[in-house]
C-alpha cells in the first residue's frame, strides 16, 4: 500500500508542471489559454491563425525558400509570441520539429554518399518527406481547433 500524497495546502510539494506556471497557458487543456501573453481567457480566431501560421510557414521550404522551413515559423513565431501564450507555445513546437526534421535530413545526405547507404537514404528521404507533410497538416489543423500538438519525433530545443 502506497502513502498518502503530500498535502500542497500543507506545505508539501506541488505536482503538475512547472513550465506553464503563471504562463496563462495550460497544456492540458483545463486552463485559461488565450487573449494575452497570460492567457485568462477563450482563444479568439485570431490566436488560433497565427498559431496554425507557425505551421503552415514551413511549407516555405517546399516552395523553394531556402531554409524556409525554419525562416518561415521563426519569423511568424517571432512577431506574434509575446502577443498569446498559445501561439508562443505553437511557435516553438514548430521550431523544435523544425530544428529536428534538418537534423534527420541531414543525415540521410550523409548517409547517401555511401553505396550501401543510398539504398538506405532514399527511402528513409522519401518517407521522412511525407512524414513531415502529414505532420505539418495534422500540428496545422490542432492549432486552428485550438488544441495543443507535440509533433513526433522532435528534439526539444526551446521550452
Amino acid at each position: 500500500m502506497q502513502p498518502p500524497l503530500p498535502n500542497p495546502q500543507q506545505g508539501g510539494p506541488q505536482y503538475g508542471p512547472p513550465q506553464y506556471a503563471g504562463s496563462g497557458y495550460d497544456p492540458t487543456g483545463n486552463g485559461p489559454q488565450g487573449s494575452g501573453p497570460q492567457g485568462g481567457g477563450p482563444l479568439t480566431a485570431e490566436e488560433r491563425n497565427w498559431a496554425m501560421g507557425c505551421h503552415l510557414a514551413a511549407f516555405a521550404g517546399y516552395l523553394g525558400v531556402p531554409f524556409g522551413h525554419i525562416l518561415g515559423p521563426l519569423l511568424v513565431w517571432t512577431i506574434k509570441r509575446d502577443t498569446s501564450a498559445f501561439i508562443n507555445e505553437h511557435g516553438k513546437e514548430a521550431m523544435n520539429y523544425n530544428i529536428s526534421i534538418s537534423i534527420y535530413a541531414a543525415i540521410c545526405i550523409a548517409v547517401g554518399f555511401t553505396i550501401v547507404g543510398l539504398l538506405i537514404a532514399i527511402p528513409a528521404g522519401i518517407a521522412l518527406a511525407i512524414a513531415d507533410v502529414v505532420f505539418r497538416i495534422i500540428a496545422s489543423l490542432k492549432a486552428s481547433n485550438g488544441e495543443k500538438y507535440a509533433y513526433p519525433m522532435t528534439i526539444r530545443f526551446l521550452n
